[in-house]
């Protein structure tokens, strides 16, 4: 009877170790921030210009890029710096947060002065190898301060996120954005040169010209013009006046305007990577 009993707790037992192995969840490995239980999300939005809907669409966007470069990219919106300027701040969240992932704590973080009107890019590990100075002042200078300006900010952090995607893959193959890389720069090179052709090209027509004018000995300036006025004289016989050209004179009028232009900050290095400001 107790060999029985014995049998059949084990058995109970062994069902129950059975139900709980086939209960527990199965964790599936993939790049995720271990560093993120300070700010909670990679898009910290302090200031509260932004709905929960665009928090939820712009974090997708965040555990994409991460996922496939292993690199974080957050945006973190706040009215000011308080006594610091805006490359401080970016420092100090960096440092007090943990942020960035793996060993080198890759991250490239958009730090927003809504009332400020102030921001600061600043990028760290691999984020640092994509963002030359001069592709993240182009970034900001092109897509992301005009549309700060314009009190955008979703819009801006969405474009921000789109163009990191762009600038990652371009970091990933070997060729960051530089002025060499960039294809504005590129064509600006190429319409250059040929404007410089077509300047050389001016200047040996003009000498072409000028070497044929030389040869026409036989045409002479005449000294009178008698051969034009007919045989009798020349008679008047009515006279009128034609105005054919006319001066105005305008003054333009200037209107003052609330409006703030952005103001250009070069790109530097502090806390471990680099920073370019802009004020909006």
């Amino acid at each position: 009877m107790k060999i029985r009993i014995a049998r059949s707790l084990i058995i109970v037992v062994f069902a129950a170790v059975v139900i709980l192995a086939a209960a527990s969840p199965v964790y599936i490995a993939v790049a995720t921030s271990t560093d993120n239980n300070g700010l909670g999300s990679y898009v910290a939005d302090f200031s509260g210009v932004l709905s929960d809907s665009q928090l939820e669409r712009l974090e997708i966007r965040a555990e994409r890029l991460l996922n496939e470069y292993e690199c974080e990219v957050r945006v973190i919106l706040v009215d000011d710096f308080g006594d610091m300027s805006a490359e401080q701040a970016a420092n100090k969240y960096y440092s007090d947060y943990r942020l960035g992932y793996g060993p080198d704590r890759s991250c490239a973080l958009l730090l927003i002065g809504v009332v400020a009107r102030e921001l600061d890019l600043a990028y760290w590990g691999f984020a640092d190898k994509a963002f030359t100075p001069y592709g993240a002042e182009l970034l900001l200078d092109e897509f992301i301060v005009p549309l700060m300006a314009n009190n955008e900010y979703y819009d801006a952090s969405a474009m921000f996120y789109e163009k990191v995607g762009d600038y990652f893959a371009l970091a990933a193959a070997g060729t960051p954005i530089s002025e060499r890389s960039d294809p504005a720069v590129r064509r600006r090179e190429l319409l250059t040169k040929l404007g410089g052709s077509a300047v050389v090209a001016l200047i040996v027509a003009l000498g072409i010209c000028l070497v044929w004018k030389s040869q026409m000995k036989s045409a002479r300036m005449a000294r009178a013009a008698d051969r034009y006025i007919p045989e009798g004289g020349f008679n008047l016989t009515g006279q009128q006046d034609l105005f054919l050209y006319r001066t105005v004179t305008r003054r333009k009028i200037e209107r003052s305007t609330s409006s703030t232009s952005a103001s250009r900050g070069g790109s530097t290095r502090s806390g471990g990577g680099g920073h370019t400001s802009r004020r909006f």
